[in-house]
Order: C-alpha cells, then sequence, then structure tokens
C-alpha cells in the first residue's frame, strides 16, 4: 500500500473512533430489572412504590358487611336485637314461639295467624298452615283460599262449592242442611252431599223411597239408589232393592242373595 494511503487510512481512524465512545456514553440508562430484583432497585422505582403503597385501600374498609338485603351487619348489636332468632327445633326458642322451616335459615316464630311456616305443626291452635297460595302461612280462617282441609283452621273444611275461584275452595264451618256442597266431608255429622248431575249439591239428611240421589250411600236403610229411578240430572232415586227378575244395572241393586244379570239387566 503507497504511503500516503496508509497515513489517510490512520487519520479516519482516529476521527470516527471518539464519536462511538460519546454516543455509549450518553445513553440513558437501562430500566431492565432481572428477575428478583426489588422494585427500588431501579431507578426511580422507589416513587412508583410509594404510589402503589398509597393507593392500596385500607384492608379494614374494604370488607362490605352489607352483603345484600337481610344481610345482618355483625357490628351492630341492634341489628341483631331486630332479627328472628335462629332455630332447630322450638327449644330453641323462647316460651311461647315455635321454630318454623318456612324460611332459610329457620327462625323462631309466633305461630300465630299470618306467620309463616311449612307444617300445621308450626302454627299455634286453632290455625292451620294454608299452602293454598303463596308464601304458606298459618291462616284457614273462615272465607280464606284453600286447597285441602289441612289449609283451614280449627273445624273449618275446605268447601269448593263456596268458591267462584276455579281448581280452588273455601275455608268454612261444615253445612247444615240445604248448606252447598261438593261431597259429603264439607256436611256436618249425619248429612250426605246430594249432588244433581252439574250442578252445585246441597248437605241432605238421609232420603227416602222416592227421592232422587246421586250416590249409593244416600238412602235410609232398606233402599238403594236404584237405577230404576232415572231422572234427567240424576243418577236414579231410592228403592228397594229388586227382588227376582226385578230390574238392576249391578249388584248392589239387587236383594240380599241375588246378583245382576247383565246380559238381560235382571237381578237373579
Amino acid at each position: 500500500m503507497p504511503r500516503h494511503t496508509a497515513l489517510l487510512a490512520v487519520v479516519v481512524a482516529l476521527l470516527v473512533a471518539p464519536a462511538c465512545d460519546t454516543s455509549e456514553d450518553d445513553a440513558e440508562p437501562s430500566m431492565q430489572m432481572g428477575p428478583g430484583t426489588p422494585l427500588g432497585d431501579a431507578t426511580g422505582a422507589g416513587d412508583a412504590g410509594d404510589d402503589v403503597a398509597e393507593a392500596e385501600p385500607d384492608a379494614a374498609a374494604a370488607v362490605d358487611v352489607d352483603a345484600g338485603p337481610g344481610t345482618i351487619d355483625p357490628t351492630d348489636t341492634a341489628d341483631w336485637e331486630a332479627t328472628p332468632q335462629r332455630c332447630l327445633n322450638d327449644s330453641d326458642c323462647p316460651d311461647g314461639e315455635l321454630c318454623t322451616w318456612a324460611t332459610y335459615p329457620p327462625q323462631c316464630s309466633s305461630g300465630e295467624q299470618g306467620s309463616p311456616c311449612e307444617d300445621a305443626d308450626e302454627c299455634k291452635a286453632p290455625w292451620g298452615c294454608n299452602k293454598a297460595t303463596e308464601p304458606p302461612h298459618c291462616g284457614g280462617a273462615e272465607g280464606e283460599a284453600c286447597k285441602g282441609e289441612a289449609d283451614c283452621s280449627g273445624e273449618m273444611v275446605c268447601n269448593p262449592a263456596l268458591s267462584t275461584v276455579e281448581g280452588f275452595g273455601a275455608c268454612a264451618p261444615p253445612q247444615e242442611k240445604g248448606g252447598p256442597c261438593s261431597g259429603d266431608p264439607v256436611c256436618a255429622a249425619g248429612l250426605v252431599c246430594v249432588i244433581p248431575i252439574e250442578q252445585v249439591g246441597r248437605c241432605s239428611t238421609l232420603l227416602e223411597e222416592g227421592e232422587h240421589c246421586s250416590q249409593v250411600n244416600q238412602c235410609r236403610d232398606g233402599l238403594v239408589c236404584h237405577t230404576a229411578g232415572k231422572a234427567v240430572g240424576w243418577y236414579g232415586a231410592c228403592l228397594p232393592p229388586s227382588k227376582v227378575d226385578g230390574p238392576c244395572e249391578w249388584d248392589g241393586e239387587c236383594a240380599d242373595g241375588l246378583r245382576c244379570n247383565k246380559e238381560d239387566g235382571t237381578c237373579v
């Protein structure tokens, strides 16, 4: 290589080298942190850590004691006093109160009319546990809607003939003679419910001979509800049992010792 060319190369190298060094010295310090590096070891990280600590809420303040309706505030003793006592059975309750499982958790209840209930034993006499409407409650007073006798209080019965709502009855005392009925249980002792076809029945004493009937048990002793006495709207009439060759539709219409020959409809 000619001498002047080599000298030129050396000069160029000397001029370029300081520029490279300066660029490295002026570079910003790295903010990178390796695994396990404390937060304060990085430039400016200490201040950031202080900001995080200040933003963190007080742990006690973060606990929400009111988790929703009916939730008891554990810091408010008055809240406990206003809350019904929890129980597993009647012995857990104050005198005069009953434990009801109609709520969860179960709680002590007065057992009086309107109190929640799951069964009648969670209600005080004379109230029954009326489940005909929601929520179930101690009740069953006269006129209340019902679906069965258990829904009614004391001696009340559930009488569908007294209700205008399909599928429901009304709690009422047993009906006397002439009172509306839909079956024998709603009539007073000694009375039967005589129901014309597709009509409201009436409570009645046992029927006499010739009176129309709708069931076999409605006639006085010695008579049967006989289809031979059929009339419009009625199953039959109260008549003496048929003798031999007498008309019949079933064995109960024949006298003792006879049966109904269904081929010709006579007692044999």
